[in-house]
């Protein structure tokens, strides 16, 4: 259930388009609509492109945020900083060595873990679009877009705002939590609750000695349940709350990918 797409961003965009005077007949107007990991990464290899890059966030600067996601997969998150100039280590929080799981029968075993961790992701995302041309409070409509742009790219998330609804989807709903402990944080590592039936799943991803991101996602909606005993059993105050969808369908049932001047990228 901790699926690899969910983690690390999906970036398809051919690599031609970030390399100035390799095979381009003209130089693009690209709008890149969405500042979160995919957007902000493509913002950060398009910077020295000879293209005309603008991107759009629709909050306004100051509740630019991102409390969702804060693992990921560090062999490829370590590659994409490379190739924008940046140390992925300057925004690692927490390199996990094993994961911690309680099955519904009160199982519980470690799985050792390589490679997952957590990280400052609104750091490295601001840090991204640092130098970059952003627009922010605006969301234009597909059609003004298309007037000023060549290539429009949707890395809006789960709501695909500018690409055509997905025929066949799959998703779960989740909620979830940035919570800080006074003392120890309740679990030295990544720490999973899998639901009967497999229908979903409770997680904690520790952020540190004070703060860690918890959250659950139930296909039978019992999620808030599971959030709500643990808080109760953990304590801690909330800093931050989220409450949003997680698409779990694969790559090939998020067609279209692209239509007509939009081109998806990330969870798009």
């Amino acid at each position: 259930m901790l699926r690899y797409t969910h983690l690390v961003p999906q970036i398809w965009i051919s690599d031609s388009l970030f390399i100035r005077g390799r095979g381009l007949q003209s130089i693009l107007k690209i709008a890149v609509m969405g500042m979160g990991v995919a957007g902000s990464y493509l913002m950060a290899r398009l910077k020295d492109s000879e293209h005309d890059v603008t991107g759009y966030e629709r909050n306004i600067e100051e509740k630019h945020d991102s409390i969702c996601a804060w693992g990921t997969i560090k062999p490829v998150l370590t590659e994409m900083c490379k190739k924008t100039g940046r140390d992925f280590d300057d925004f690692l929080i927490h390199d996990g060595k094993e994961m911690h799981v309680k099955m519904n029968d009160n199982v519980k075993f470690d799985i050792g873990l390589k490679g997952l961790v957590t990280y400052n992701k609104l750091g490295l995302i601001k840090d991204f679009i640092k130098d970059s041309k952003i627009i922010y409070g605006k969301a234009p409509k597909l059609e003004e877009l298309e007037k000023e742009y060549d290539m429009i790219v949707d890395c809006t998330g789960f709501n695909r705002m500018y690409l055509p609804k997905m025929k066949e989807d799959f998703f779960l709903p989740t909620y979830e939590y940035k919570v800080e402990y006074e003392d120890k944080v309740p679990y030295d590592d990544f720490y999973i609750e899998p639901f009967p039936g497999m229908s979903g799943y409770f997680w904690y991803f520790p952020l540190g000695d004070k703060f860690a991101h918890i959250g659950a996602g139930d296909y039978n909606k019992d999620h808030i349940k599971a959030t709500d005993r643990f808080l109760k059993k953990h304590g801690g105050k909330i800093v931050q709350t989220k409450g949003r969808p997680i698409r779990l369908a694969t790559p090939d049932k998020c067609k279209p990918y692209y239509s007509g001047k939009v081109v998806g990228v990330g969870e798009s």
